[in-house]
């Protein structure tokens, strides 16, 4: 199959990237994979029905960024939504409330990023088939009486195999807007994103666990097993004390490339041979800090080489 090619202006101005509402759609997208109709015909009433999946995986060549001075760029792939899971984790309890649903639904205010109950250590899990390093999640109603810090954690074990929780700590962890906040509140009408540098990924790539059922288990009720997880959730000291932000249209992914290394200068402006298949991918994303809400991209990524 010859490569299907998208190649981007580095000069032209992008509207609506991942812009709010734009979660869990294909707006915005640099590229997605086709979609498959799967046709079913009832023996008894002949009846005939349809379902229509998104396909997986993506091949790309090469890509470059050219990004505004002072800005935060980040190229990568989506992970598709049967590969991943999400919900509250209440810490009081130690309990995990299953909510994938309502993180990869667009209808508003279908997610909440804490437990009901505003205790400390509340917060979110995001757990998947696959090593990811970005996730991100459209607002609706920002936290109230909020003023907290955010702690990121992702799931270890020790050489004995006893599970436990460990910090992503800077310079790591995320990188742009509030899920690394201190004493602020996350706000209405953005999309919040939260990248882990690729150094991280890769020097821990051997630390990050899939918890095996006993040790989900140990954990916490619900927990889910053989799955690498993130957890997002208040500092103890001080946690919205009224309700946690609720969003929708949550959606996961690895980075290709980005101008965010805490360790390395690259030339972000040249091509970057990637090379390289993404079996997970549904989608190619780009997220550029420029503009409040992430609303323009005046550096545009360039794309090429897509087989599906």
């Amino acid at each position: 199959m010859p490569p299907q090619t998208k190649s981007y202006s580095q000069d032209q101005t992008w509207a609506g990237l991942r812009l709010v509402t734009h979660g869990q759609s294909t707006t915005g997208l640099l590229y997605a994979t086709p979609e498959k109709v799967t046709l079913r015909q009832n023996p008894i009433t002949g009846a005939i029905s349809s379902t229509t999946t998104r396909t997986k995986g993506i091949y790309v060549d090469r890509c470059a960024l050219a990004p505004d001075a002072g800005t935060i760029t980040c190229f990568g792939w989506r992970m598709h939504n049967s590969l991943w899971v999400a919900g509250q984790w209440d810490n009081s309890d130690a309990e995990y409330t299953d909510d994938t649903a309502g993180a990869q639904s667009q209808t508003s205010d279908a997610f909440s990023t804490g437990d009901a109950g505003i205790a400390d250590d509340d917060g979110f899990i995001i757990g998947a088939d696959a090593m990811f390093d970005w996730f991100s999640i459209d607002i609706d109603t920002n936290d109230v009486g909020g003023l907290a810090d955010v702690v990121v954690e992702y799931s270890t074990a020790s050489v004995a195999g006893v599970p436990a929780w460990t910090v992503i700590a800077a310079p790591w962890y995320a990188i742009v807007d509030q899920f690394t906040r201190t004493d602020a509140v996350i706000g209405t009408g953005a999309t919040y994103f939260a990248a882990l540098s690729p150094q991280w990924l890769a020097n821990n790539a051997l630390t990050w666990r899939k918890w095996t059922k006993a040790q989900a288990a140990a954990i916490g009720l619900n927990v889910p097993s053989d799955k690498y997880i993130i957890r997002v959730r208040v500092d103890a000291a001080d946690p919205p004390t009224t309700t946690f932000a609720t969003g929708s249209g949550m959606e996961i992914g690895g980075l290709i490339r980005s101008t965010f290394d805490p360790l390395t200068v690259d030339n972000v402006n040249s091509y970057y041979d990637v090379k390289e298949y993404f079996p997970h991918a549904d989608g190619i994303v780009f997220y550029n800090t420029a503009a409040a809400g992430l609303a323009t991209v005046t550096c545009a990524p360039v794309l090429d080489g897509i087989v599906v």
